[in-house]
């Protein structure tokens, strides 16, 4: 089954508001494959996608608990919070690039060509430079570290907006085109919450988010 990504009208900049005209005809999709290894907390995790000549924009809106932030600064490990992640491949490109943010909207991010792990992360990648990662403009309704953690239901939001100036900035990566399709998938996890939970839209087994072998098609509008 493929995800198509709708081709939008908004410029260059993330936004929080679902109903936004510039999204097209873009769809929702849902996170409900949970890891055996979850918690019984199985946030509701929506997301919706779409595109434009600049880059690709994403919104995840989730029903959550349990919910808390501690990373401090882009390149900590954001999975370790109430966090949500897009990793795509884009077309031949001889890797992918995994897109983590905390709900206060830290980011970590790479381009991962062997994803086999090794000590410092895997065994050929490389961290997003801070020039590449303030390209990646986000936005969220939480504050960007919540300490302690909010144990009551909460909903929030996280939008972001990745430029092709980025992701094809890389050799081997053209500009997409109408009609053509890349790869990947969408997680909500938080590791070190009282609750942790690993949801993806995809499922991954064993449970290891950087297996590409599992990602689905994603195509452009």
């Amino acid at each position: 089954m493929e995800y198509m990504i709708a081709r939008g009208s908004a410029g260059t900049g993330p936004t929080l508001d679902w109903n936004d005209p510039g999204w097209g005809n873009a769809r929702s999709e849902t996170i409900t494959h949970f890891h055996a290894k979850s918690s019984s907390h199985h946030p509701q995790v929506e997301f919706k996608t779409c595109w434009n000549d600049d880059g690709i924009r994403v919104l995840f809106r989730v029903r959550d608990q349990y919910v808390k932030s501690v990373a401090v600064k882009d390149m900590d490990c954001v999975c370790r919070d109430s966090c949500v992640e897009f990793f795509v491949w884009p077309g031949k490109a001889n890797g992918y690039f995994n897109f983590e943010f905390s709900c206060g909207g830290v980011l970590l991010s790479q381009f991962i060509r062997d994803w086999t792990r090794a000590p410092g992360g895997f065994v050929d990648f490389d961290a997003l430079t801070p020039p590449e990662l303030a390209m990646v403009k986000r936005v969220s309704t939480m504050p960007l570290r919540t300490e302690e953690e909010i144990t009551t239901p909460l909903d929030w939001r996280l939008g972001f907006f990745v430029p092709f100036a980025l992701i094809c900035g890389r050799p081997g990566i053209p500009v997409p085109v109408s009609g053509e399709c890349w790869k990947g998938n969408f997680f909500k996890c938080a590791d070190d919450t009282s609750h942790p939970h690993w949801g993806m839209w995809r499922p991954v087994e064993p449970l290891n988010f950087h297996a590409p072998q599992f990602f689905d098609t994603i195509r452009f509008e």
